[in-house]
Order: C-alpha cells, then structure tokens, then sequence
C-alpha cells in the first residue's frame, strides 16, 4: 500500500511506542531498585503526560486529515489503547508509593521482563504496519509473539494470586497486592489488545 507523502501518522504512533518502550524501562528500573519511589513515580507522571501530547496530536490529525492510511475509527482505537498501557504502568508505580510497599516479590521481575519484551515487538509491529509496503508474514509473528507474552503473563498472574492467598496473612497486604497483581494483568491484556487491533485493522485492506 502506498500512503499519501504528507501523513506522519507512522512517525507518531512510533513516537507514543517509544514511550511505551520508554515506561516499560522505567518500571524495570524500579523493580530492580525497589527504592526512591517517589522519585519514580514522579518520572512516571511526566512520562504519561509526553505520551498524552502524543496520543493527542494523533487524534488532531484525524480530525483534520483528508485521507489517513487506515480507518480513522481503527487509528483511534489503537492510539487509545497505547496510551491506556502507559496509563496503567504508570498506575502500578504509583500504587508502589501510596501503598508503601516495601518488600519485592519475585513475580514483579517477572511481569517487567514480558513488558519489556512486548513493548519491543509492540515497536517493531508499529514499524511494520507503516512501512508503505509491509511484510505480512513478518506482522504475523510479531503478533504471535505478543500473544505469547501475554500468554506468560497470565501464568504469572495465576502463581502470584495463589501464592499471596496461600501465604499472605494480612487482609490488608492482600487487598493491596491483588489490586497491584490484578493491573499488572491489565497491562499483559492490553499489548495483546492493541496486537488484536492492528490484525482486524489491516483485514480491512487486505
């Protein structure tokens, strides 16, 4: 497919999935460091308004662009989604300070190595799918590729709620964790959403 030479939608979508790479990094950070908290969740904060510039421009663009390179109901929908991961890393961190968490469980590395692995081939996928003659069978595996990360992150979720009501004793630490292993699912859902988007989005040219 050959896109009009004036639309930047390819370099803005690129743009917000750096930022996702950017927070995804961010959030490694902290799991390796377990400290400074409100430091991070501040580098967070500013990190999800750079993304909200983006996300916002994409929408302007749809609004005022004669012809865009794919459906401006199915640009919308992934802009959105983008942001929503962005949104709920940053969530996570958040909850880090308010909560007051102090001790790392296992599973938190856990769920940072799928967000850094999908975040990655979230970029690659962005790459492809705007490239003026795309590689099919190239966006299948990355697609595939993202399923499976979800597909890890699920097992993971599933570990980590057995093991904190099997040895958690507090109701209060449970209700803190479950909430923050519950969003750490979200973010696993989201990538594969946003992967699910892209395939019924390029259906439609096909």
């Amino acid at each position: 497919m050959l896109f009009p030479k004036n639309y930047n939608f390819g370099k803005l979508f690129q743009e917000l999935s750096v930022s996702v790479k950017d927070i995804s990094s961010l959030f490694n950070n902290v799991c390796i460091d377990f400290k400074d908290l409100k430091e991070y969740s501040s580098k967070a904060k500013i990190m999800e308004k750079q993304a909200d510039t983006i996300a916002k421009e994409i929408m302007n663009q749809l609004n005022v662009s004669f012809i865009t390179p794919y459906e401006r109901e199915d640009l919308h929908l992934i802009a959105v989604e983008i942001d929503d991961i962005i949104d709920y890393i940053e969530n996570v961190i958040h909850m880090f300070r308010i909560y007051d968490i102090e001790k790392k469980p296992k599973f938190l590395d856990e769920f940072s190595q799928v967000f850094l692995w999908a975040s990655s081939t979230l970029n690659e996928l962005i790459i492809e799918v705007f490239q003026d003659r795309r590689d099919s069978t190239k966006i299948q595996k990355l697609v595939v590729a993202i399923h499976e990360y979800e597909w890890q992150a699920d097992e993971i979720y599933l570990d980590a709620i057995h093991k904190l009501f099997k040895d958690e004793k507090d109701p209060i630490e449970v209700i803190k964790w479950k909430e923050v292993i519950e969003e750490l699912e979200n973010i696993a859902d989201k990538f594969k959403d946003v992967s699910n988007s892209f395939v019924n989005m390029l259906i439609k040219t096909s």
